[in-house]
């Protein structure tokens, strides 16, 4: 019997602690996401807008922050034909997951109405 219980025992004893060490680490210490742009401009009365290109495929996932410090910035995402895809505005911080809808270059763009603004844009995979 004892015999018995130390075969079913011993093998889920084995299996739980090489789970618990492969994914313990990773779920406290998770890898951070890839980082595809990530840009800190201050904006003035001449330099209001700054747009970042970036080249995405049909169907990746990003997530984007855009901060004004503080300050209302408005966000815009427009694709290579400059058509408007997506466009916040008057906001101290924006956080927006987004889907390309086809392969391409899109410009991200930060602006603000007043100057001397320091504004950041991060655009993470999703």
């Amino acid at each position: 019997m004892i015999a018995k219980t130390a075969t079913i025992f011993i093998p889920i004893v084995i299996i739980a602690w090489i789970t618990a060490t492969m994914l313990v680490p990773q779920v406290t210490n998770p890898r951070p996401r890839p980082t595809l742009l990530n840009k800190t401009v201050t904006l003035t009365d001449e330099n209001y807008e700054v747009g970042y290109p970036l080249t995405l495929r049909k169907g990746e996932r990003i997530d984007v922050e855009a901060s004004g410090d503080g300050q209302p910035i408005d966000f815009r995402i427009t694709d290579n034909q400059s058509s408007t895809l997506i466009q916040e505005r008057g906001k101290t911080f924006y956080d927006l997951p987004w889907t390309a809808p086809v392969d391409g270059n899109f410009t991200f763009y930060v602006s603000a109405s007043v100057g001397d603004i320091t504004a950041t844009l991060i655009v993470t995979e999703g």
